[in-house]
């Protein structure tokens, strides 16, 4: 599958068919995701893969409730070693922690996409229920939670704005750079 159509092809998916998904694949997901850029090479995510359903229940519980989650075969939880970071760090450890632990979950989202496998990345959650779910330590927060398995679904043409909308040239707002693409009117819609 060509680049742009593995990005086409990734959605958020909250319908999912009783399939599990083959270890090889789960495998390549988290070979791929540890390839992401992160701080200082430090190598703070952690990752959690769960597949029993009782746990998937209560994941599902502490991500406010949303139950579709539950048909997902799947959950693989990113958190970060925040302690290990703010070593390094201090307190911008956390930002970094939040960015390399979305680094790592686009690299799954993109290799299950490649893989024909579909995904929803979550955020909204309780940490201390998600913590508590998961038995994690003090030092280690939850930061995404990645629903995946297959769906029936058909992928729709995504909504964005017209990138003639939100991109700037050398300040913020500046919207025309000849060099690049010639800008002949903001369009007012999204697209």
């Amino acid at each position: 599958m060509e680049f742009n159509e593995i990005l086409k092809r990734r959605y958020s998916c909250r319908s999912y068919l009783d399939k599990e998904i083959h270890e090889k694949d789960i495998k390549h997901m988290l070979d791929n995701a540890v390839l992401a850029p992160n701080a200082g090479n430090l190598q703070s995510w952690r990752f959690i893969v769960v597949r029993n359903e009782v746990k998937r229940e209560e994941i599902a519980n502490a991500c406010l409730q949303q139950k579709w989650m539950v048909q997902a075969p799947l959950h693989i939880v990113i958190t970060g070693d925040l302690g290990y970071l703010k070593k390094h760090y201090g307190e911008r450890g956390e930002l970094y922690c939040i960015q390399d632990c979305t680094l790592a979950a686009g690299n799954i989202l993109l290799t299950a996409a490649s893989l024909n496998i579909d995904s929803c990345f979550v955020s909204a959650f309780d940490d201390d229920m998600l913590k508590r779910a998961l038995d994690l330590p003090e030092n280690v927060k939850p930061y995404v939670v990645l629903t995946l398995g297959y769906s029936n679904l058909k992928v729709e043409e995504k909504k964005r704005y017209d990138i003639n909308m939100i991109v700037s040239f050398e300040k913020f707002g500046e919207r025309q750079d000849k060099n690049i693409f010639p800008l002949k009117k903001l369009v007012k819609h999204v697209k």
